[in-house]
Parts: C-alpha cells; sequence; structure tokens
C-alpha cells in the first residue's frame, strides 16, 4: 500500500490521461505527465544508453 503522505506518485503515459479526467487526486501528492509517448521515449533513452556503452554510435 502506498501512502501519498510519504511519497508523490507519478502518473506517466496514456493511463495518466485517464487518471488526470477521471481521477480524484491530491494534486500535491501525485505528478501527471500526460505525454502518451513518454514510456516509450524513457525506453528509448535506456536502449541509447546500453547501445552507447557498447561502442554503438546511435542518433536519435
Amino acid at each position: 500500500m502506498v501512502n501519498p503522505m510519504l511519497m508523490k506518485l507519478w502518473f506517466m503515459g496514456g493511463g495518466a490521461c485517464l487518471i488526470q479526467h477521471f481521477g480524484q487526486v491530491d494534486p500535491q501528492c501525485v505528478v501527471i505527465l500526460d505525454d502518451i509517448k513518454a514510456t516509450a521515449k524513457g525506453y528509448q533513452r535506456l536502449a541509447a544508453k546500453a547501445l552507447r556503452k557498447r561502442g554503438v554510435v546511435f542518433e536519435e
């Protein structure tokens, strides 16, 4: 169980849009990043970092 008084909840991507429109959340305890591509962008950065470690040049 998460205690929102101790930590912030972060919602990202398409699910964040649902929380933003239909959820009842305290804006001081919740951060909503409504960029639908947020998760994909994060995985792209992780993949680019892994490729750079291996010496592969990756252009974004």
